[in-house]
Formats: structure tokens, sequence, C-alpha cells
């Protein structure tokens, strides 16, 4: 139970990082392929890590490069933090989503390092789409961890399909983000809530 625990948060830290960016060529791939491509990308970085005895914090940017293809943080900030969003002005949303980004990858970054050398495999176990939406379901097999299964969810934009939330064992990104920011929310205003972000990744407001 505790590693199939530890596996989760692992895949909550490798879809938290991961922040849009045009991929050359994404146009014509399925949902299922630009999943697939994800993860060979990432599990590159994190062999690489294994291979060179490099913590895999020495690899961030690289992380960074990988994981700034796939997820669409324009569909992800407004979901995670709900009605409110529409009231914030444009230079409260985009600081929040580098926040967000930032304070994501620090809490997990060490979690990540177990994994740069345990066998790991995915395997894809179909997609469905309507319309603009798709869902590949998969499965990661780890003979340390275990096996866990991953919904990706997909939205068709015209660079291609782009992650915008993925469900774990039942659970989804989204809904548990959102759960805790709203409860911020309700004890705090947007600002005040920018304030704790910048306070847990150490930077101050430009």
């Amino acid at each position: 139970m505790i590693r199939r625990v530890l596996m989760i948060i692992t895949v909550f830290a490798l879809w938290t990082i991961m922040f849009t960016l045009p991929v050359k060529g994404a146009e014509s791939d399925t949902p299922t392929k630009v999943i697939s491509t994800m993860v060979d990308e990432v599990f590159a970085v994190l062999n690489k890590s294994c291979a060179e005895r490099h913590s895999i914090t020495l690899h961030r940017d690289e992380l960074y490069q990988v994981a700034l293809k796939y997820v669409d943080l324009d569909e992800v900030a407004p979901r995670v933090v709900g009605p409110v969003w529409r009231e914030q002005s444009k230079e409260a949303q985009e600081e929040f989503k580098k926040l967000f980004r930032e304070m994501v990858f620090r809490n997990y970054a060490n979690r990540l390092e177990r994994y740069a050398c345990s066998q790991k495999k995915v395997t894809y176990e179909g997609e469905e789409i309507q319309g603009a939406i798709a869902r590949v379901r998969t499965r990661v097999q780890s003979p340390e961890q275990g096996d866990v299964q991953i919904e990706y969810r997909l939205k068709k934009k015209p660079s291609g399909w782009k992650i915008y939330d993925m469900v774990v064992e039942g659970v989804s990104m989204v809904q548990n983000y959102r759960s805790q920011f709203t409860d911020i929310l309700q004890r705090q205003n947007f600002a005040q809530m920018l304030d704790m972000l910048r306070q847990k990744v150490g930077t101050s407001k430009n």
C-alpha cells in the first residue's frame, strides 16, 4: 500500500511539472501517441539520471523542456482555481501559473529520485475520442512499486492534443488541487494565496 501511494504521488509530480509549448508534428499525432511520446521522453531523463548517478534535480531543465510540451496550463489553471479565476487580472493569472508549477516541482522533485533507477513499463489500454476531448487509459507497471492505472484526459488544440487532467487510481489531479485551493480561498483572497505561494517557492512579488 505504501509503495502504491508513493507511486501515485510520483505520477502527480510528473503531471504537475508539465506545461504547454507547441510540439513539432504533434498536430497529426493521436492522443495515445502523444502520451507514449511524453512517457518515453520523461523516462529517458530519469534513466539518464540513474546512469550518471546524479540527483534528478540536476536534470531539472531537461524535465521542464520535456514536460512543457504536453500539458496545457491555460486549461489546467482555471480548473484548479475555480470560478474566481475569471475575476483575476491577466498578471495575477500568469503569476499563479508560474508559482503553481514551481511549487509542485519543488515539493515532489525528491520523490522522483527513487524512481530514476527502478524498472518501469507503461502499457496502453485504449483511447476514447469525443470531438475535441480524448481519454487515454494506461497502466504503469513496476516490480518495485506495483501497478498503477492512469487515465490521461486531453483536449485538442491548434498545436495538437494537450493534457488537462490525469486520473490516477480513480483520483482526478484537477479535482485534488481544486479542493486544496478552494479550501484556501475560503479563508483568504486570491492576492493572499499568491503571497502564500511566493513564500513557498521563495520568490518576491515582481
